[in-house]
């Protein structure tokens, strides 16, 4: 795979071998001065960025990857990304017209997430991940995140769990949309999904100082449940309703008389406010 993925991109093909074998020299390397003391700072970043290559698989992984839209990354970038996205995990499921109009949105967390499981997860293993709440919500782009199914090595994962923060904006300074997901590897991902809503008893603002017990105190959490909103496509955006509300959506489920194209789309606002 990775002969053919530098080979796409147009890079010089890498033999894998000789790939692993000078990155582990390089590591063992920095084991030595990191252990004399020697440019300590700089020995322990590339450490730990490379520490997931040598020590193996984990039983559980946690982390907060960058939410940055496709779109927002340099083209060179996205050239290199693009057969990792396209033909590795198959993340653009959208063709043709409809992934240039909005549709190839797609956020690199996405990647990220994918790569995290595949790579660093054991079997049965469980990832906690802050990402962002769109990728449950829109349609379109999110729609390839929503396979849960890592293609290279046939492995499905199955979403436990998702916590929906975004009107507590956990971040200082930041209108993102926040979300904690929680997945296992090597199972299917059953519906409906167990969906807590956070929502805030008081207006105004959370401090990030407070302990868990005081924001408990000054939040609500809504018991709810998650499914695809389209009974006919397994990766179509999210509804989220307690269980007994979702029994009734589905009865009023049906085709639209409308046809979606883009969608909706606030980009270019700024024209028109001039």
């Amino acid at each position: 795979m990775l002969k053919r993925v530098y080979s796409e991109t147009g890079v010089e093909p890498v033999d894998r071998k000789i790939f692993e074998k000078v990155l582990t020299a390089t590591y063992k390397k920095l084991m030595r001065l990191e252990k004399k003391g020697i440019n300590g700072i700089w020995a322990r970043i590339i450490k730990n960025a490379f520490a997931p290559l040598f020590v193996g698989r984990f039983d559980m992984v946690a982390g907060n990857p960058p939410w940055v839209n496709w779109e927002s990354l340099p083209g060179e970038y996205r050239k290199v990304l693009l057969p990792i996205n396209h033909d590795v995990y198959k993340l653009f499921l959208h063709k043709g017209l409809a992934a240039r109009h909005g549709a190839s949105k797609i956020d690199l967390s996405t990647l990220m997430l994918y790569v995290s499981v595949d790579k660093y997860l054991k079997k049965d293993g469980k990832l906690c991940f802050v990402i962002t709440q769109t990728l449950f919500k829109t349609v379109g782009g999110a729609k390839g995140f929503r396979q849960f199914f890592i293609h290279p090595s046939k492995t499905p994962f199955k979403v436990e769990f998702v916590d929906d923060m975004v009107e507590l904006k956990p971040f200082e300074g930041a209108t993102n949309r926040t979300s904690v997901i929680i997945l296992q590897k090597g199972k299917k991902t059953k519906y409906p999904v167990p969906y807590t809503l956070w929502r805030k008893r008081e207006k105004g603002k959370i401090q990030m100082d407070l302990q868990l017990k005081q924001v408990m105190e000054i939040t609500k959490r809504h018991s709810l449940y998650a499914k695809p909103a389209d009974d006919t496509d397994e990766f179509s955006n999210w509804i989220t309703a307690r269980r007994k509300v979702l029994s009734t959506m589905e009865k009023l489920a049906g085709c639209s008389h409308y046809t979606a194209h883009k969608g909706v789309d606030c980009s270019a606002n700024g024209v028109y406010w001039i």
